[in-house]
C-alpha cells in the first residue's frame, strides 16, 4: 500500500522545495524608515566611475573620491558639470599596527582597511522637491545623500552638515571642493592623493 503513494510523497516533497526556494530568493521589502531623499547609489560605481582622488586624515581614516563619467568628461572640456551627475566619497579606517599607528604603503599614504557605515554622494539636478533636500534654504541644484555601505540604501544619517559646509566654502567651484584636483587628475590622468590636517570631514581643500 505504501508503495502506491510513495510518488505521491516524493512529488510533494519535490513541490514543496521549489516553493521554499521560491519564496527565500524573493527580495526583501526596504525597511519602513528608509528616508526618500530622491537619490540612488549606483551598484557599480567603483568599475564605471573614475577614483580620481584619495585623501588620508590625522584621525586615521581614508577617504576615496569618486566621479562620473560625465562629470570628468565637462572638467576635461572646461565645462559646468551637468545635472543628472553624481560624485560619491568612501571612508575607511586606516590600517594599524600594534601599538595604533597607522600602517603606509610604500608610496607613504595609509593602507585603508575596513570601510565605515556610511558611503556618501552629491548629485546636481534641476527637479529636487523641498522634501528631498536637507533644508529648503541653500544650494539648490545639488542634494546630498547618505547610504548604508552594507545594503546601499538611504540612511538616516543628518545631511545638514554636508549642505551648510558646500554652500558655505565651495560656491566658486559649482559647490565641489575638489574641482582644482579633479582638473589635475584629468589633466595628468593620475589618482591625486592628499593630506588633510583636518579630522572628521571639516574641508581642507
Amino acid at each position: 500500500m505504501m508503495k502506491k503513494f510513495l510518488p505521491l510523497i516524493y512529488a510533494g516533497l519535490v513541490i514543496g522545495l521549489l516553493v521554499l526556494a521560491a519564496l527565500t530568493q524573493q527580495p526583501k521589502p526596504a525597511p519602513a524608515n528608509v528616508p526618500n531623499f530622491g537619490m540612488t547609489l549606483p551598484a557599480n560605481y567603483r568599475d564605471d566611475f573614475s577614483l580620481y582622488l584619495v585623501i588620508d586624515r590625522p584621525d586615521h581614516t581614508v577617504r576615496h573620491v569618486y566621479a562620473a563619467p560625465d562629470v570628468v568628461a565637462a572638467v576635461a572640456a572646461g565645462e559646468e558639470i551637468p545635472y543628472g551627475t553624481q560624485i560619491i566619497i568612501e571612508t575607511y579606517d586606516a590600517q594599524a599596527d600594534l601599538l595604533g599607528n597607522p600602517l603606509r604603503g610604500s608610496d607613504g599614504h595609509y593602507v585603508a582597511g575596513a570601510m565605515q557605515p556610511n558611503i556618501h554622494m552629491i548629485e546636481k539636478r534641476d527637479d529636487w522637491t523641498v522634501n528631498q533636500l536637507p533644508t529648503p534654504i541653500g544650494v539648490i541644484d545639488w542634494n546630498f545623500g547618505s547610504f548604508d555601505a552594507q545594503s546601499m540604501l538611504p540612511s538616516t544619517e543628518n545631511r545638514n552638515d554636508c549642505l551648510t559646509c558646500h554652500d558655505n566654502g565651495a560656491f566658486r567651484r559649482d559647490f565641489v571642493f575638489s574641482r582644482p584636483l579633479l582638473e589635475d587628475f584629468v589633466s595628468e590622468g593620475e589618482v591625486q592623493y592628499l593630506f588633510c590636517r583636518l579630522p572628521g570631514r571639516g574641508n581642507c581643500i
